[in-house]
């Protein structure tokens, strides 16, 4: 059985563009048209960033997972 924990946020155009605010990879390529993050094989996306950030606290507050 899988839970979908948390979305994550990716850059808007209209509101802010600065990527690492949101992700960070090694070598990936946002399309901002089409709103896809492209990561290529091998390498990694981080989203521990200041809009995705996984708060394990309010997590474990306001949940029983």
């Amino acid at each position: 059985m899988y839970f979908l924990l948390q979305k994550v946020i990716l850059p808007n155009i209209d509101l802010c563009t600065e990527e690492q605010l949101y992700f960070r990879t090694q070598g990936g390529k946002y399309n901002y048209t089409s709103r896809n993050l492209l990561v290529p094989r091998h390498k990694v996306a981080y989203f521990d960033t200041f809009f995705n950030a996984f708060s394990i606290k309010k997590w474990k507050k306001y949940t029983t997972l």
